[in-house]
């Protein structure tokens, strides 16, 4: 009989190797064993193995060829290879162990990843039978900010008129359109219908109703009416494109007074004069936030629609020499004049909103102390709320409004020196 092979050591016996390694590993220990490391080594083994590294195997002699219990000349499976399996399909928290050596709690094992990306703790049983899970799903809504915000104020006027508006406008633009008029391209139809949605939203939508109860939606409704709508109505170029809906007989009368030297012109040119416009705006808006006039204007419902009113007519008249829309009663107005006449009247509207944020120490409206709250702040953190809002989006509206105009203006510049570059010789 032929004296048996070694055995080899393949991929089942060590994890990390393909090949033979019965060469390599008595030479490496061989070459230990000479310079004096193998006890480094085996100490550094068995403190990572911990008791089982230093537990004799069974069927192994003890001789010259073992060096601190570990036998170097028998080529042998390694001791912990089934381990680093194990620990390999482990997460890390599931070691029995840390490196330290010391035994890991419960607690300090991190959750699962699905129950970190999903925040949902563990259901446990509470009162009542009921989890903490399904405790926490559940949401308390106030039943009377709930109604409040299903209530939509179907005001049949503002439909009808709003309707009417947008009607006249997609018929008139329909047919420049169709004649070739470039003064009506697809965005101002767009600019224009969101005015119309923006008046829509003030007057017909909860925020309506809401405002009774908050002075914070009805801050929202007056920026609405005021920041909103007016701007964006007037983007459209609404006049002469609601014209060109109209049949021949009622368009050429009110051209002819829209016309220079008509009597509806010479009223649009003293409204739209920039002093006149500013000091209009500013007093009515001033004017109807004095304390008298406002909680009026909650008491009686004439009152408040003649307050919304107003406020959207001023705003037009406020915004007209801005956007500058047709017709033009006052001609070309320079963009210089125009940031003039904007960052004062910006400055005021933050001075008004100053008020109500902070510097009022009591609530300005008593009407808001009788009624109940919804939202769970009181009625002076509501009033510095309103104000808030309304330093916020006024402001943010005429910094755009400035930095616009600023760009207008060098454009303009810029088109002047090109056209004296091309006269001089």
């Amino acid at each position: 009989m032929g004296t048996s092979r070694p055995r080899t050591l393949r991929v089942d016996d060590e994890p990390d190797r393909g090949h033979d390694l019965r060469g390599a590993r008595d030479r490496r220990t061989r070459r230990d064993a000479r310079d004096g490391t193998a006890d480094r080594a085996s100490r550094g083994r068995a403190r990572r193995l911990g008791s089982r590294g230093r537990r004799p195997r069974a069927g192994v002699a003890d001789g010259d060829s073992r060096i601190d219990g570990i036998d170097t000349a028998t080529p042998h499976r390694r001791r912990d290879g089934h381990r680093v399996r194990r620990l390999c399909r482990l997460r890390p928290w599931r070691r029995d162990r840390d490196r330290g050596g010391r035994p890991s709690t419960r607690a300090d094992r991190p959750r699962s990843v699905a129950r970190l990306v999903a925040g949902r703790p563990r259901a446990r049983a509470g009162v009542g039978g009921r989890t903490r899970r399904s405790a926490a799903a559940m949401t308390i809504v106030d039943p009377t900010l709930a109604a409040l915000l299903l209530s939509w104020n179907w005001r049949a006027d503002v439909i009808v008129v709003v309707l009417t508006a947008a009607v006249a406008y997609v018929a008139g633009w329909r047919r420049l359109r169709q004649k070739g008029h470039q003064i009506a391209p697809a965005w101002r139809l767009v600019v224009y219908l969101l005015g119309l949605a923006a008046i829509l939203l003030a007057l017909v939508s909860p925020i309506d109703r809401l405002g009774s109860l908050l002075f914070l939606f009805h801050m929202a409704q007056h920026e609405l009416l005021t920041m909103a709508a007016p701007p964006l109505l007037l983007l459209g170029n609404p006049l002469p494109v609601v014209l060109w809906a109209l049949p021949p007989r009622l368009r050429v009368p009110i051209g002819r007074a829209l016309a220079p030297g008509g009597a509806a012109r010479g009223t649009l040119r003293a409204l739209t004069y920039l002093p006149v416009a500013w000091v209009l705006y500013v007093a009515i808006l001033w004017g109807w936030h004095h304390p008298a006039a406002y909680s009026l204007s909650l008491r009686l419902a004439i009152v408040h629609d003649a307050q919304h009113l107003s406020f959207f007519l001023a705003a037009v008249v406020f915004w007209w020499p801005i956007i500058d829309p047709a017709p033009r009663p006052r001609g070309y107005v320079h963009h210089a004049w125009r940031v003039l006449y904007a960052v004062p009247a910006a400055l005021q509207s933050q001075l008004l909103g100053l008020i109500f944020a902070f510097v009022a120490s009591r609530v300005l409206y008593p009407h808001y102390l009788a009624v109940p709250r919804v939202l769970g702040f009181s009625a002076l953190e509501d009033q510095s709320a309103a104000g808030l809002l309304m330093m916020q989006v006024e402001g943010f509206v005429y910094l755009g409004v400035v930095l616009g105009l600023v760009a207008g203006l060098l454009r303009r510049e810029e088109r002047m020196t090109a056209r004296r570059e091309e006269v001089t010789p």
